[in-house]
């Protein structure tokens, strides 16, 4: 009835005129569901001890914040949404529930940073790898893993002092962080200070006292001291614990073997280390066996293979890197090892 009257008044609706709400960028209003979709009988694990009345409503302001967070940025209000992230921080459950959020980003950050890792100091990832990391904590300021990413990024292209902060501050949101832990190992050992590095090894075992890496770098600090008998126990550890992951440990084993005279037990270890990663450093070590063994043509040949691989490497990262940024090619900061 409406169209007709307008039709009888000579007015047309225009098939391309949209209505000035649909213009707008859409609003979620998530914090209007609050009440239906969070109820405190979904709260309550009846398997577990009753919570309390108090509890369960600071989850639910939790949870409305979250929401409200969601809204301002469904609006693009981005400043809105860090000041409410702020405030989420000291809410129960609050840092918790940002992991989601940032979550792409330090993914994004991981995959710059092993692409910087694969590309050398010259990469562009390094950068891409940082400003995710600055986005995420602008988020969760509280993000122990933006921290450790920041740290690597730091201390792969050479930035120790920068590195060393933002370890430390990784720590002090979790004292157990792996990497972190061998992060600020890594920085005091390029500075020398070997003693601090030890301790620092020696609480990434403490704290992580499954993860074969914890165990492979200490023992790995250990043999280039020349502490051999603390580096068998460590590296024994680390290759129980890493199975067929890696062949690190067994290398490491392999240079401890020739260290102690002992070329026939270095071998075992040198062939597991090439059968699990078989780089130029384990075959290395392999031809070393064969020297230490009297039988030059083995080594010769294995050697020619590693020094192969070597410059088959080295070319195609040259030719990438001048490809892409015409510089030349400078190594990574090595680190204690591998």
């Amino acid at each position: 009835a409406g169209l007709r009257a307008l039709g009888r008044r000579g007015a047309r609706p225009s098939p391309y005129a949209l209505p000035a709400g649909l213009n707008r960028r859409p609003r979620m209003l998530l914090p209007l569901f609050v009440e239906r979709i969070i109820t405190p009988e979904s709260w309550l694990d009846l398997s577990a001890e009753p919570q309390r009345k108090d509890e369960l409503t600071a989850r639910a302001e939790s949870t409305r914040r979250l929401l409200d967070l969601l809204d301002d940025a469904s609006r693009g209000d981005m400043e809105d949404v860090f000041e409410r992230s702020r405030a989420l921080l000291d809410a129960p459950g609050g840092a918790r529930a940002l992991d989601p959020l940032v979550a792409p980003m330090l993914a994004r950050a991981r995959e710059a940073l092993a692409e910087g890792v694969a590309e050398g100091p010259q990469s562009r990832a390094w950068s891409r790898c940082l400003s995710e990391v600055e986005s995420a904590r602008l988020i969760n300021p509280r993000a122990a893993e933006a921290f450790t990413l920041a740290g690597r990024c730091r201390l792969a292209t050479g930035d120790n002092r920068r590195a060393a902060e933002e370890f430390e501050g990784a720590l002090a949101l979790d004292p157990a962080d792996l990497d972190a832990l061998l992060g600020i190992a890594q920085v005091h050992a390029s500075r020398g200070a070997l003693l601090e590095a030890e301790s620092r090894l020696r609480e990434a075992t403490r704290t992580n006292p499954r993860a074969w890496r914890s165990w492979y770098h200490l023992g790995a600090l250990m043999l280039d001291l020349g502490r051999l008998d603390d580096a068998d126990r460590a590296l024994s550890q680390a290759r129980a614990l890493a199975g067929e992951t890696s062949g690190l440990p067994a290398g490491a084993m392999a240079d401890l073997a020739l260290q102690r005279g002992d070329p026939n037990a270095a071998l075992v270890h040198a062939e597991r280390a090439v059968s699990l990663q078989p780089v130029a450093k384990h075959l290395h070590l392999r031809a070393l066996c064969y020297l230490e063994l009297g039988q030059t043509s083995q080594a010769d040949m294995i050697q020619q293979i590693g020094n192969n691989l070597c410059n088959l490497l080295l070319t195609f990262r040259q030719l990438m890197e001048t490809d892409r940024f015409g510089d030349d090619v400078t190594d990574l900061h090595p680190g204690i090892h591998g």
